[in-house]
Protein backbone atom coordinates (compact mmCIF):
# COMPACT_ATOMS: atom_id res chain seq x y z
CA UNK A 1 0.00 0.00 0.00
CA UNK A 2 0.81 3.59 -0.95
CA UNK A 3 2.34 5.41 2.38
CA UNK A 4 2.12 8.97 2.89
CA UNK A 5 5.92 8.67 2.98
CA UNK A 6 5.96 7.47 -0.29
CA UNK A 7 3.78 10.44 -1.44
CA UNK A 8 6.40 12.41 -0.01
CA UNK A 9 9.05 11.14 -1.62
CA UNK A 10 7.32 11.41 -4.48
CA UNK A 11 7.05 14.98 -4.16
CA UNK A 12 10.32 15.68 -3.25
CA UNK A 13 12.01 13.97 -6.25
CA UNK A 14 9.62 16.10 -9.10
CA UNK A 15 10.28 18.51 -7.34
CA UNK A 16 13.76 17.98 -7.64
CA UNK A 17 13.80 17.58 -10.91
CA UNK A 18 12.36 20.56 -11.82
CA UNK A 19 15.08 22.30 -10.23
CA UNK A 20 17.70 20.57 -12.30
CA UNK A 21 16.16 21.15 -15.80
CA UNK A 22 15.94 25.22 -14.88
CA UNK A 23 19.27 25.06 -14.09
CA UNK A 24 20.30 23.28 -17.27
CA UNK A 25 17.98 25.84 -18.80
CA UNK A 26 19.68 28.39 -17.70
CA UNK A 27 23.72 26.74 -18.91
CA UNK A 28 23.37 24.12 -21.17
CA UNK A 29 20.70 25.28 -23.46
CA UNK A 30 21.29 29.32 -23.04
CA UNK A 31 25.06 28.79 -23.95
CA UNK A 32 23.87 26.53 -27.30
CA UNK A 33 20.02 27.85 -28.22
CA UNK A 34 19.50 30.99 -26.32
CA UNK A 35 22.77 32.82 -28.14
CA UNK A 36 21.78 31.11 -32.15
CA UNK A 37 17.91 32.54 -31.24
CA UNK A 38 19.44 36.20 -30.38
CA UNK A 39 21.82 36.48 -32.88
CA UNK A 40 18.99 35.27 -35.53
CA UNK A 41 16.79 38.11 -33.91
CA UNK A 42 19.22 40.93 -34.38
CA UNK A 43 19.87 39.45 -38.02
CA UNK A 44 16.06 39.95 -38.70
CA UNK A 45 16.12 43.06 -37.06
CA UNK A 46 18.85 44.53 -39.23
CA UNK A 47 17.08 42.96 -41.92
CA UNK A 48 13.86 45.08 -40.97
CA UNK A 49 15.82 48.56 -40.41
CA UNK A 50 17.57 48.38 -44.14
CA UNK A 51 13.81 46.82 -45.49
CA UNK A 52 12.36 50.36 -44.06
CA UNK A 53 14.83 52.55 -45.06
CA UNK A 54 14.44 51.13 -48.57
CA UNK A 55 10.52 51.77 -48.29
CA UNK A 56 10.91 55.30 -47.03
CA UNK A 57 13.49 55.70 -49.99
CA UNK A 58 11.05 54.76 -52.29
CA UNK A 59 8.04 56.68 -50.77
CA UNK A 60 9.43 59.39 -50.96
CA UNK A 61 10.39 59.12 -54.74
CA UNK A 62 7.44 58.36 -55.21
CA UNK A 63 6.02 61.87 -53.52
CA UNK A 64 8.98 63.65 -55.01
CA UNK A 65 7.55 62.07 -58.65
CA UNK A 66 4.03 62.93 -57.94
CA UNK A 67 5.05 66.72 -56.91
CA UNK A 68 7.18 66.68 -60.18
CA UNK A 69 4.04 65.93 -62.03
CA UNK A 70 1.63 68.04 -60.69
CA UNK A 71 3.58 70.66 -61.38
CA UNK A 72 4.58 69.98 -64.74
CA UNK A 73 1.30 69.40 -65.52
CA UNK A 74 -0.06 72.91 -66.47
CA UNK A 75 2.71 73.38 -68.47
CA UNK A 76 2.08 69.67 -70.55
CA UNK A 77 -1.34 70.34 -71.25
CA UNK A 78 -0.88 74.33 -71.95
CA UNK A 79 -3.19 75.49 -75.12
CA UNK A 80 -4.35 71.65 -75.40
CA UNK A 81 -8.13 73.18 -74.98
CA UNK A 82 -8.10 76.18 -76.47
CA UNK A 83 -11.12 77.84 -77.59
CA UNK A 84 -13.10 74.66 -76.15
CA UNK A 85 -16.12 74.36 -73.67
CA UNK A 86 -15.95 71.84 -71.14
CA UNK A 87 -18.55 70.67 -68.83
CA UNK A 88 -17.99 68.70 -66.05
CA UNK A 89 -20.21 66.32 -63.70
CA UNK A 90 -19.21 64.46 -60.71
CA UNK A 91 -21.41 61.92 -58.59
CA UNK A 92 -21.51 62.74 -54.92
CA UNK A 93 -19.38 60.59 -53.27
CA UNK A 94 -15.91 61.49 -55.98
CA UNK A 95 -13.25 63.22 -53.66
CA UNK A 96 -13.99 66.34 -53.79
CA UNK A 97 -10.34 68.01 -53.71
CA UNK A 98 -9.31 65.70 -56.90
CA UNK A 99 -12.57 67.50 -58.72
CA UNK A 100 -11.37 70.61 -58.43
CA UNK A 101 -7.56 70.12 -59.07
CA UNK A 102 -8.68 68.93 -62.22
CA UNK A 103 -11.12 71.60 -63.09
CA UNK A 104 -8.24 73.59 -62.88
CA UNK A 105 -6.16 72.19 -65.39
CA UNK A 106 -8.92 72.28 -67.58
CA UNK A 107 -8.82 75.54 -67.20
CA UNK A 108 -4.83 75.85 -67.15
CA UNK A 109 -5.69 73.94 -70.79
CA UNK A 110 -7.33 77.28 -71.93
CA UNK A 111 -10.88 75.29 -72.12
CA UNK A 112 -14.27 77.50 -71.18
CA UNK A 113 -15.10 75.80 -67.84
CA UNK A 114 -16.56 77.66 -64.86
CA UNK A 115 -17.00 74.91 -62.51
CA UNK A 116 -18.31 71.51 -61.11
CA UNK A 117 -22.41 70.10 -61.87
CA UNK A 118 -22.55 67.66 -58.80
CA UNK A 119 -25.55 65.03 -59.34
CA UNK A 120 -26.50 64.21 -56.04
CA UNK A 121 -27.64 62.06 -53.98
CA UNK A 122 -31.12 62.56 -54.03
CA UNK A 123 -31.13 60.77 -57.52
CA UNK A 124 -31.47 57.35 -55.77
CA UNK A 125 -35.35 58.31 -55.33
CA UNK A 126 -35.58 56.46 -52.24
CA UNK A 127 -37.64 58.77 -50.58
CA UNK A 128 -41.33 59.00 -52.54
CA UNK A 129 -41.13 62.87 -52.69
CA UNK A 130 -38.11 62.70 -54.35
CA UNK A 131 -39.55 60.23 -57.12
CA UNK A 132 -42.58 62.38 -57.58
CA UNK A 133 -40.63 66.12 -57.77
CA UNK A 134 -38.27 64.42 -60.04
CA UNK A 135 -41.05 62.69 -62.08
CA UNK A 136 -42.67 66.35 -61.71
CA UNK A 137 -40.03 68.08 -63.37
CA UNK A 138 -39.91 65.76 -66.52
CA UNK A 139 -43.95 65.11 -66.74
CA UNK A 140 -43.63 61.02 -66.20
CA UNK A 141 -46.04 62.00 -62.71
CA UNK A 142 -46.86 58.30 -63.05
CA UNK A 143 -43.59 56.43 -63.76
CA UNK A 144 -41.86 54.03 -62.04
CA UNK A 145 -39.00 55.17 -59.92
CA UNK A 146 -36.49 53.16 -62.55
CA UNK A 147 -37.97 54.93 -65.64
CA UNK A 148 -38.27 58.24 -63.92
CA UNK A 149 -34.88 58.69 -63.07
CA UNK A 150 -33.56 56.76 -66.52
CA UNK A 151 -35.39 59.46 -68.28
CA UNK A 152 -33.98 62.16 -66.09
CA UNK A 153 -30.55 60.95 -67.08
CA UNK A 154 -31.55 61.13 -71.03
CA UNK A 155 -33.14 64.93 -70.17
CA UNK A 156 -30.31 65.88 -68.29
CA UNK A 157 -27.76 64.55 -71.19
CA UNK A 158 -29.83 66.29 -73.89
CA UNK A 159 -30.07 69.40 -71.74
CA UNK A 160 -26.18 69.11 -71.76
CA UNK A 161 -25.78 68.65 -74.94
CA UNK A 162 -28.57 71.41 -76.03
CA UNK A 163 -30.00 68.78 -78.10
CA UNK A 164 -33.70 68.03 -76.71
CA UNK A 165 -37.24 68.34 -78.27
CA UNK A 166 -38.31 70.92 -75.87
CA UNK A 167 -35.94 74.24 -75.86
CA UNK A 168 -35.65 77.37 -74.88
CA UNK A 169 -33.25 78.60 -77.12
CA UNK A 170 -30.81 82.09 -75.85
CA UNK A 171 -27.94 83.76 -77.84
CA UNK A 172 -25.45 81.65 -75.82
CA UNK A 173 -27.18 77.94 -75.34
CA UNK A 174 -30.07 75.76 -75.93
CA UNK A 175 -31.30 74.74 -72.75
CA UNK A 176 -33.97 72.02 -71.56
CA UNK A 177 -37.31 73.31 -70.78
CA UNK A 178 -38.50 71.93 -67.35
CA UNK A 179 -42.02 70.02 -67.48
CA UNK A 180 -43.06 71.71 -64.44
CA UNK A 181 -41.96 75.53 -64.60
CA UNK A 182 -41.27 75.74 -68.17
CA UNK A 183 -37.48 77.14 -67.29
CA UNK A 184 -34.20 75.76 -67.47
CA UNK A 185 -34.10 72.35 -66.27
CA UNK A 186 -30.45 71.88 -65.06
CA UNK A 187 -31.72 75.30 -62.63
CA UNK A 188 -34.72 73.29 -61.15
CA UNK A 189 -32.75 69.80 -60.86
CA UNK A 190 -30.20 72.49 -58.53
CA UNK A 191 -33.16 74.13 -57.14
CA UNK A 192 -35.51 70.87 -56.56
CA UNK A 193 -32.26 69.49 -55.38
CA UNK A 194 -30.89 66.92 -57.75
CA UNK A 195 -27.93 68.78 -58.34
CA UNK A 196 -25.58 71.23 -57.19
CA UNK A 197 -23.23 73.62 -59.12
CA UNK A 198 -19.93 74.35 -57.32
CA UNK A 199 -17.98 77.71 -58.84
CA UNK A 200 -14.10 76.67 -59.83
CA UNK A 201 -11.55 79.51 -60.97
CA UNK A 202 -12.24 82.71 -62.17
CA UNK A 203 -14.37 82.02 -64.72
CA UNK A 204 -17.81 81.60 -62.65
CA UNK A 205 -18.12 85.64 -62.70
CA UNK A 206 -20.17 87.55 -64.87
CA UNK A 207 -21.32 86.97 -67.65
CA UNK A 208 -21.87 83.22 -65.94
CA UNK A 209 -25.33 81.68 -65.58
CA UNK A 210 -26.01 78.22 -65.10
CA UNK A 211 -28.56 78.22 -67.49
CA UNK A 212 -25.88 78.98 -70.05
CA UNK A 213 -23.86 75.73 -68.58
CA UNK A 214 -22.03 74.14 -70.54
CA UNK A 215 -22.60 75.92 -73.42
CA UNK A 216 -22.85 75.59 -77.42
CA UNK A 217 -20.60 72.23 -78.92
CA UNK A 218 -19.55 71.13 -75.22
CA UNK A 219 -17.39 68.44 -74.57
CA UNK A 220 -18.22 66.38 -71.54
CA UNK A 221 -16.35 65.10 -68.47
CA UNK A 222 -18.06 62.93 -66.03
CA UNK A 223 -16.18 61.95 -63.30
CA UNK A 224 -17.10 58.51 -60.78
CA UNK A 225 -15.05 57.38 -58.06
CA UNK A 226 -14.37 54.05 -56.06
CA UNK A 227 -15.85 56.11 -52.50
CA UNK A 228 -19.26 56.65 -54.00
CA UNK A 229 -22.12 54.93 -53.21
CA UNK A 230 -23.57 52.30 -55.59
CA UNK A 231 -26.78 54.05 -56.05
CA UNK A 232 -24.19 57.01 -57.59
CA UNK A 233 -21.92 55.14 -59.40
CA UNK A 234 -24.94 53.29 -61.13
CA UNK A 235 -25.62 56.62 -62.73
CA UNK A 236 -22.79 57.05 -64.85
CA UNK A 237 -23.35 54.62 -67.37
CA UNK A 238 -26.68 55.37 -68.64
CA UNK A 239 -25.64 59.21 -68.39
CA UNK A 240 -22.58 58.27 -70.42
CA UNK A 241 -25.16 56.11 -73.09
CA UNK A 242 -27.37 59.36 -73.00
CA UNK A 243 -24.47 61.44 -73.98
CA UNK A 244 -22.90 59.28 -76.71
CA UNK A 245 -26.63 58.98 -77.74
CA UNK A 246 -27.25 63.02 -78.17
CA UNK A 247 -23.84 62.92 -79.87
CA UNK A 248 -21.39 65.05 -77.03
CA UNK A 249 -18.19 64.14 -77.22
CA UNK A 250 -17.77 62.75 -73.62
CA UNK A 251 -15.37 61.15 -71.87
CA UNK A 252 -15.72 59.41 -67.85
CA UNK A 253 -12.99 59.28 -65.72
CA UNK A 254 -12.81 57.16 -62.15
CA UNK A 255 -11.36 58.34 -58.43
CA UNK A 256 -9.53 55.45 -57.14
CA UNK A 257 -9.17 54.83 -53.28
CA UNK A 258 -7.07 51.45 -52.84
CA UNK A 259 -9.23 49.81 -50.22
CA UNK A 260 -8.89 46.00 -49.08
CA UNK A 261 -12.03 43.40 -50.78
CA UNK A 262 -12.79 46.83 -52.59
CA UNK A 263 -13.53 46.81 -56.40
CA UNK A 264 -10.34 47.81 -58.57
CA UNK A 265 -8.96 50.53 -60.46
CA UNK A 266 -10.90 49.96 -63.54
CA UNK A 267 -14.12 49.35 -61.52
CA UNK A 268 -15.68 52.86 -62.06
CA UNK A 269 -15.19 52.90 -65.62
CA UNK A 270 -15.44 49.26 -66.43
CA UNK A 271 -19.05 49.63 -67.90
CA UNK A 272 -17.70 51.98 -70.50
CA UNK A 273 -15.02 49.82 -71.42
CA UNK A 274 -16.82 46.38 -71.31
CA UNK A 275 -19.35 47.61 -73.85
CA UNK A 276 -18.63 46.88 -77.25
CA UNK A 277 -20.45 49.78 -78.78
CA UNK A 278 -20.06 52.67 -76.26
CA UNK A 279 -15.75 52.02 -75.79
CA UNK A 280 -15.72 53.15 -79.55
CA UNK A 281 -17.56 56.09 -78.52
CA UNK A 282 -16.26 57.18 -74.73
CA UNK A 283 -13.10 57.68 -73.75
CA UNK A 284 -11.94 56.81 -69.75
CA UNK A 285 -8.96 57.16 -67.44
CA UNK A 286 -8.71 55.37 -64.56
CA UNK A 287 -6.24 57.02 -62.37
CA UNK A 288 -8.01 60.69 -61.87
CA UNK A 289 -6.34 60.71 -58.09
CA UNK A 290 -3.10 60.69 -59.68
CA UNK A 291 -1.40 63.68 -61.31
CA UNK A 292 -0.71 61.60 -63.97
CA UNK A 293 -4.35 60.72 -64.43
CA UNK A 294 -5.65 64.44 -64.23
CA UNK A 295 -3.55 65.21 -67.59
CA UNK A 296 -4.41 61.99 -69.65
CA UNK A 297 -7.59 63.16 -68.63
CA UNK A 298 -7.29 66.79 -70.19
CA UNK A 299 -5.54 65.12 -73.05
CA UNK A 300 -8.19 62.82 -74.03
CA UNK A 301 -10.74 66.12 -73.35
CA UNK A 302 -8.57 67.58 -76.23
CA UNK A 303 -8.74 64.38 -78.45
CA UNK A 304 -12.52 63.71 -78.27
CA UNK A 305 -14.37 64.37 -81.76
CA UNK A 306 -10.87 62.95 -83.29
CA UNK A 307 -10.33 59.58 -81.49
CA UNK A 308 -11.42 57.66 -78.78
CA UNK A 309 -8.87 55.99 -76.38
CA UNK A 310 -8.65 53.87 -72.51
CA UNK A 311 -6.05 55.27 -70.37
CA UNK A 312 -4.40 54.57 -67.16
CA UNK A 313 -3.20 51.37 -65.23
CA UNK A 314 -6.42 49.80 -64.41
CA UNK A 315 -7.80 46.46 -66.81
CA UNK A 316 -8.53 48.13 -69.81
CA UNK A 317 -6.24 50.65 -70.39
CA UNK A 318 -4.36 50.67 -73.55
CA UNK A 319 -1.79 52.98 -71.89
CA UNK A 320 -1.48 55.65 -69.78
CA UNK A 321 -1.64 58.94 -71.45
CA UNK A 322 -2.83 59.50 -74.92
CA UNK A 323 -0.20 59.04 -78.10
CA UNK A 324 1.96 62.36 -78.98
CA UNK A 325 1.29 61.25 -82.67
CA UNK A 326 -1.97 62.54 -84.38
CA UNK A 327 -4.46 59.30 -84.94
Amino acid sequence: MINFRFHLASLIAVFLALAIGIVMGSTVVKEATVKGLRAEIHRVERSSNARQRENNALTKQVSDLQKYVRQAAPHIVLGSLSGVTVGIVAVRGVDGAVARSTAELVQQAGASSPGILWLEPTWSLKNPDDARKLGGLLGDTGASVKRVRDDALVALANRLAGTATSTATTSTTTTTASATTGGDLLSDLVAGGFAAFENVGPQNGNPFTLSAFPGVGSRVLVVNATDASADQQALVPPLAHALAAAKTPTMVANVFHEQRGKPGRAAGVAAIRDDSMLSKQVSTVDDLDLGEGQVASVLALADLGRRVGHYGYGDGASSALPSATQP
